[in-house]
């Protein structure tokens, strides 16, 4: 396979005092989504100038530990994990504004599609997944007697709905069917503290390694097995 190289683009600065993100997300061509730690808002901001097109405030969970991950399970909707709940947003046009709160037993972490309208949904301190609907009923988990998880995180759903976790504390990359059924794990000494994980195609990840200040792109050995047979690594660029 040939070498892949990330190519840096232009910069974007937000029209704000101070900015701290903790998750971004495209949502068209010119818009981001952003969740803005600094100001307890999330934020749509338009990509040409950094103009807040709009913003949704969520202080009121402020002093409480949230980890803030988003993702988008319509084009008008977003999730954001906070606190022991999920919190929806309504996308309109150019504005935002709060939908439904989603109540969890436990706080979440990650939060990523599954399915058509699904949510998979990560925890660290109870280091389990589960699938709920967008009204937050629990469809399937991630079988409890199974001691895999110690520190699950961060969710990414390839094209062919597998979902993928990084575990900070074991360093690994387990892929889930729909099902939450384990297929396979990865892991190497090259990835220590994945802190972020993106599907980047039918068999390819970018993953932010924390402890090595890497972002790295994971693809297969052979194709078209997925990471081939035995997950190994092969760094396409970093």
């Amino acid at each position: 396979m040939s070498t892949v190289f990330l190519q840096r683009q232009k910069d974007i600065t937000i029209s704000t005092s101070s900015v701290e993100i903790r998750d971004i997300s495209i949502v068209v061509p010119d818009c981001l989504l952003i969740c803005n730690l600094s100001h307890a808002k999330v934020q749509l901001i338009d990509t040409r100038d950094g103009r807040v097109f709009s913003e949704v405030s969520m202080a009121y969970w402020i002093n409480k530990p949230p980890m803030w991950r988003l993702c988008l399970p319509a084009n008008d909707r977003a999730a954001v994990t906070v606190s022991n709940k999920i919190q929806m947003i309504n996308i309109q046009r150019q504005s935002l504004s709060l939908g439904i709160v989603l109540k969890l037993n436990s706080d979440p972490v990650g939060v990523s599609i599954c399915g058509q309208s699904d949510l998979v949904v990560s925890y660290s301190k109870a280091p389990w997944i589960e699938v709920i609907t967008t009204n937050g009923k629990a469809l399937r988990q991630f079988d409890v007697n199974i001691k895999h998880f110690e520190d699950p995180r961060f969710l990414t759903t390839s094209i062919e709905c597998f979902i993928n976790v990084s575990d900070c504390r074991t360093n690994a990359i387990t892929k889930l069917d729909s099902a939450l059924q384990l297929l396979q794990t990865f892991s190497s000494l090259l990835m220590s503290i994945p802190a972020g994980i993106t599907s980047m195609g039918p068999d390819q990840l970018l993953v932010c390694s924390k402890a090595n200040h890497r972002i790295m792109l994971l693809g297969p050995e052979s194709r078209p097995s997925y990471f081939g047979s035995k997950m190994g690594l092969k760094i396409l660029g970093h």
